[in-house]
């Protein structure tokens, strides 16, 4: 497959669409539901974060046969408990989460716990 990239201006409003289509694609690929709902809570979350750094978030997808990876930015070191919170949200429910210096990688492989 062929990698997706998405942005949309930094609003509330706009991140259903990220989320919808981190959805869609992972079920295109054949994740299972629970995984599905782990990738879809994950964009959300790094966008929550975006949403206050930028007035762009940009989302690259990059889906592989067996694993889905996901770059969100910007993306910023949590500054309160509740960027904490979905910092941590998105390490327990990802197999792979990285910071970089212009946003976040995320990683969920197809069968992982």
């Amino acid at each position: 497959m062929e990698p997706i990239f998405v942005r949309i201006p930094a609003r509330p409003e706009f991140i259903s669409i990220l989320r919808l289509t981190a959805s869609s694609l992972a079920s295109s690929m054949d994740f299972d539901i629970e995984a599905i709902e782990d990738i879809r809570v994950c964009v959300s979350e790094a966008c929550n974060n975006a949403m206050l750094l930028g007035d762009n978030i940009e989302v690259s997808f990059y889906p592989h046969d067996d694993q889905l990876e996901i770059e969100v930015s910007p993306f910023g070191s949590p500054d309160n408990a509740v960027h904490e919170m979905g910092v941590l949200i998105m390490r327990s429910l990802m197999d792979v989460v990285e910071e970089k210096e212009d946003g976040i990688r995320m990683q969920k492989v197809k069968g992982s716990l």
